[in-house]
């Protein structure tokens, strides 16, 4: 028989699997559908995990933050957008089940990080889109879900796409990238190490958003360190900063010129300011938008509810707070923003200890305009789990 101490245990485990698993989601579909709803591995194996955690609680119990009245309250107005809905039934039922694993996947994490493991699913996380993203740079293999011809050049690892891939490491990057989380042998050398590995990886997705994403986090991590210092370590850093963006720079530039295809060198570094909005991507997205927007203008504070988007239009938004408010009208959209911007401000409350989750929530902002979707962007939910464990 298990004590309490060993099923605690096993029941972390169990957890720390699933949350690894669900960015995976992609690449462990199985042949079959629930009410038209893809039936995954990983899903499977988070909707063990939750029950586990259930049980789990009957002896020893988890106080949840009030803040979790606020995802909820967001997830139950969009079910009750269902009411008014233009979306057809596999596009409801598929919204709703997703809304229910994001809750899961908050709750789970929460769950973790209030035992100081969070970090753990970070790492692993990181670690594992490298390894896979290195396989495919050097074999070309790709997994079958992430075999979509349109993105013959990028690496997409075990992601549906490559903004999923870049997005992921820009987000959790402030792991890597604060000192303080980042304790392993090797010190400094390995940080730096793997800092340019994850960058290089971030290029050869050729999303600039994630690109974007990495630097906000980066630049915040720089002046958070400078402005937190006494001068005479202020001395010591900048050099020990200015060698490292050196080096950084150094094999930057030499993965960059040796193993990135030239249409996404050209892609992601040449910037003409002239051109900057008149590039084909930029274009296509400006005109969705505006495609969008028209239709909201005409249900602003109700939208045209859950799962309408996917419906209505046979593309990808690339815009969350376009999207959201298309479904649930301009009160999704805020109750959303109040959650964001509420844990935010917990997190300010007590900055030095909580710049990390900061950073992380900061690196999201570009990403809301990159990925096609965002419900199913599965790092986010891990990361607003952990941000409300630390207000």
């Amino acid at each position: 028989m298990l004590n309490n101490r060993s099923y605690n245990n096993l029941v972390n485990l169990v957890i720390i699997i699933s949350l690894i698993l669900i960015p995976m989601d992609p690449v462990l579909f199985l042949p079959y559908e629930f009410l038209g709803l893809k039936i995954s591995i990983s899903r499977m194996l988070l909707l063990f995990s939750f029950f586990l955690l259930l049980f789990n609680l009957f002896w020893k119990p988890l106080k949840f933050k009030k803040t979790f009245n606020l995802l909820f309250l967001w997830t139950c107005f969009n079910f009750f957008t269902y009411y008014w809905s233009f979306g057809d039934f596999k596009n409801i039922i598929r919204n709703m089940f997703l809304l229910i694993f994001i809750n899961m996947v908050v709750i789970l994490s929460y769950s973790l990080e209030k035992q100081r493991l969070g970090k753990y699913v970070v790492y692993i996380i990181i670690f594992l889109s490298i390894i896979f993203a290195f396989i495919e740079q050097l074999t070309g293999y790709r997994l079958p879900a992430a075999r979509q011809h349109v993105f013959f050049y990028e690496l997409t690892a075990f992601y549906i796409n490559p903004a999923h891939l870049g997005s992921t490491l820009s987000l959790l990057s402030p792991w890597i990238l604060n000192n303080s989380y980042f304790k392993f042998k090797g010190g400094g050398g390995l940080q730096v190490f793997i800092i340019t590995i994850v960058l290089f990886v971030i290029l050869r997705t050729g999303t600039k958003g994630s690109l974007l994403s990495f630097f906000v986090a980066f630049i915040f991590n720089i002046l958070v360190s400078i402005f937190s210092m006494q001068k005479k370590v202020l001395i010591n850093y900048i050099v020990k900063l200015i060698v490292t963006l050196i080096i950084i720079g150094f094999f930057s530039v030499t993965f960059i010129y040796t193993f990135l295809p030239e249409i996404l060198r050209e892609k992601i570094l040449y910037i003409n300011p002239k051109l900057l909005f008149s590039s084909e991507s930029y274009i296509s997205r400006e005109n969705i938008w505006t495609t969008i927007w028209t239709y909201v203008r005409d249900r602003i504070f109700i939208g045209y509810g859950i799962g309408s988007f996917n419906t209505l239009f046979d593309l990808s938004s690339h815009n969350l707070l376009l999207e959201l408010w298309f479904e649930g009208g301009f009160i999704n959209l805020s109750l959303f923003l109040i959650l964001l911007f509420y844990v935010l401000i917990r997190l300010m409350n007590n900055f030095a200890k909580n710049k990390v989750f900061v950073a992380s929530l900061l690196a999201t902002i570009p990403i809301f305009f990159t990925l096609g979707s965002f419900l199913d962007f599965w790092a986010f939910w891990i990361v607003l789990g952990i941000c409300i464990a630390n207000i």
